[in-house]
């Protein structure tokens, strides 16, 4: 692996951590209990109010990584006194190698299968997120008769085609959590009457962060309308 291979495998694993909110740091000196270490990426975090640091030994070897690797990144973890180690091979990883790292806090990967499990753990909890947010917000819709949702514009007067409508966000919200969570991407809506609410949504929601991102707006939105009526 030339120099340029590694650094580059270095910045876009870091990249990975930090998509997922954590620090990370690239080529990164850590001083264990025994030894000072090289490590190529040190990423620090937190995770349902707990602190983390993960490490990252990044290996793009021609043939499969070996239990020789495991065992040496092995000893680095337990040094350092790390939570997670995360080898990333490219090429896969020997039987061997496999062996040594089960029943450990080692995660033999890819990059790619990194990323994709970040992303997809990420996005489900911001889903489950939105959907007790979106919640609240149906509750909160409710406290106000017709005509003070009508005249604070949380929905059209009746007969009214153009307008916000509260209820087609509350619904559109609802049903693409429980669907993200239970099915495959992409998700079809245009079936959907409450789907003008979201065109963006219709085109691009492709996998659980997507469609997190696409709905956090409109609910932001829909809580920032409900908090000016609240305080009025």
């Amino acid at each position: 692996m030339s120099t340029s291979d590694w650094k580059t495998c270095q910045e876009e694993a870091a990249q990975v951590l930090r998509s997922a909110g954590m620090v990370a740091t690239t080529d990164t000196k850590v001083h264990g209990a025994r030894a000072a270490h090289d490590v190529d990426v040190v990423g620090v975090g937190e995770f349902a109010g707990v602190k983390v640091e993960w490490l990252i030994e990044c290996k793009r070897l021609k043939r499969p990584a070996t239990k020789a690797h495991v065992l040496t990144f092995q000893q680095v973890v337990a040094d350092v006194g790390a939570d997670r180690g995360l080898l990333l091979s490219e090429s896969g990883f020997q039987a061997g190698a496999i062996a040594a790292a089960r029943r450990t806090n080692l995660r033999l990967t890819s990059l790619e299968e990194l990323a994709d499990e970040l992303s997809d753990a990420i996005g489900s909890s911001e889903l489950k997120t939105l959907w007790w947010r979106i919640r609240a917000c149906q509750e909160r819709y409710w406290e106000f008769d017709k005509p003070t949702r009508i005249e604070h514009g949380l929905r059209p007067d009746v007969g009214q085609v153009v307008g916000y409508r509260s209820l087609s966000v509350i619904r559109i919200v609802e049903e693409g959590v429980v669907q993200a969570l239970t099915s495959s991407f992409p998700i079809d809506w245009s079936n959907s009457i409450d789907a003008r609410m979201f065109p963006e949504v219709a085109l691009a929601a492709t996998n659980v962060m997507e469609l997190s991102r696409h709905f956090e707006p409109h609910v932001a939105d829909l809580e920032r309308r409900l908090d000016e009526l609240h305080s009025m």
